[in-house]
Formats: C-alpha cells, structure tokens, sequence
C-alpha cells in the first residue's frame, strides 16, 4: 500500500469509525433540540456522506501537499478558510443554505446587542451553531464563537508552525517526535469538536479532515481512529490523554494494511 492509498484508506475508516452520519443516521436532535432534519435520511444520506467524503479527501490531501511547496504553516488565516471550505464540502446537499435563515438573522440582532453593551463588534458566522452545546466544558455561546474560533486559529497555526519546524530537525537527528506531533492532533480535536464544537453540522467529520491535514502536513502516518465512535471520545477532554491516544492512533495508522 502506498503512502497516498494508505492516507485515503485511513482517512475513510475513521470517518467510519467516527461519523453515525456516514452510516445514515441523523442524530442531531440528540446535540440540540434546535437542530433541523438534514435533507437527506437513510442510505440517501449515507450515500451522499461517501461521496462528500471522497471530496474532503482530495482536497485535505492536495491543500498539505500545497502547503509542503511552499505555502507556510503558520499561516493561521489559512487554516480558517480550508476548515470552512471543508464544512461547506462536508455537508454539500445535506442542508440548504437557507435552512436556518430565520435563526441566523434573530442571533444577528443577539450579537448587535451584546456587542454594544460590551463595545465590541460580534459577528455571525452562517456555518457555526445556533445552541450552546451542554456536554462540553466551555458551553461556549453561539454569539462568541466568532473571536473564539480566531483565537483557535491562531493558537493552533502557532503550534503547527512549530511543530513543523521540529519535525524537521528531529528527522535530521533520527529522533522520534511523535508525542509532540500527536499533542497539536489532539488539541485541534479537543477544541474544534469535544469544546468549541462551532459547526452547524459534521462537526466530526471537519475535525477528522484538519487532524488528517496536521498528519500530512508533518509528514507523519495518517492517524486511525479507535474503533468505535465511544473508543475515539473517551479521552478528548483530557488535553494530556487525547495527545496519548494520538500516539496510539499514529502507530495504528503506520501499520494499517501492512
């Protein structure tokens, strides 16, 4: 198996692994009662997830090996616009953009107001959730996302900046950084899916597109994913334990269809 077919191969299983969406279940109700019907169910929905799927993986795979010719990753910007082009691919035909038009425009006037009482400018980003989600630590409000998602961003870019940069000198040195590679997957995971949690939809499913960009970008085995949805999220709340299970995951991934 080659690096290219292993990298597609894993990233398909942990969708798999990951997503009850992949397998045709909408469970959104069960993350917040606001949440709408997707518009597809069933193996229609399943269907169009494999198809979406196949979609992030060519662009997740062709924006690293962009950046590796020369695109730098401390580019924070960056990595906002390809996780908000990965939402828009992740969840092409399952939603219209219109779907939550009214709720958008009522948590506008929300943000106009709690940003004048602060003196601050709050926007809303069409793609982010409408609820507070009650199963994460932060519970953070729909109308801070915004600036939590920059500082995410940036945090982020910073330490994928520098764990590109260590990556290089520990190939040069022979020595095994995966621990401090394993630590930048799990803190994109952590926040992106088990805190921040931000998107409207398939919240999973970007977050297993960025930490598989973060794989390729260090030049490190896809990561694979335990093999239940319940096994991969048993320790994203623990930043030192998720980082372990991403040691794990890399060793899985460098070993798939040996």
């Amino acid at each position: 198996m080659t690096d290219d077919e292993r990298f597609e191969a894993v990233f398909r299983e942990n969708i798999r692994r990951r997503s009850r969406t992949a397998a045709g279940q909408d469970k959104g109700s069960e993350t917040s009662a606001s949440k709408k019907p997707l518009a597809l169910q069933g193996e229609a929905l399943a269907a169009k997830v494999a198809e979406n799927t196949q979609g992030l993986i060519l662009d997740v795979a062709a924006t690293a090996d962009l950046w590796l010719r020369g695109v730098p990753p401390a580019a924070d910007n960056g990595l906002r616009q390809i996780s908000e082009r990965w939402f828009d691919i992740a969840n092409d035909g399952l939603y219209g953009p219109d779907a939550y038009g009214a709720e958008i425009g009522q948590l506008k006037k929300e943000a106009e107001r709690l940003g004048a009482y602060l003196g601050i400018e709050l926007s809303i980003n069409p793609r982010y959730r409408l609820w507070t989600p009650q199963y994460t630590t932060i519970k953070a409000s729909p109308v801070l996302l915004e600036p939590l998602m920059e500082n995410f961003y940036e945090m982020l870019g910073d330490m994928l900046f520098d764990a590109f940069l260590s990556r290089e000198d520990a190939e040069a040195a022979g020595v095994d950084d995966s621990a401090n590679c394993a630590a930048v997957m799990a803190y994109a995971d952590l926040m992106m899916d088990g805190e921040l949690h931000p998107w409207m939809d398939a919240c999973g499913r970007v977050s297993t597109a960025l930490v598989m960009f973060i794989s390729r970008v260090l030049r490190l085995p896809p990561p694979l994913f335990a093999e239940t949805k319940d096994g991969h999220y048993a320790a994203i709340r623990d930043l030192m334990e998720h980082a372990s299970y991403y040691v794990d995951a890399l060793r899985r991934g460098a070993a798939f269809g040996a």
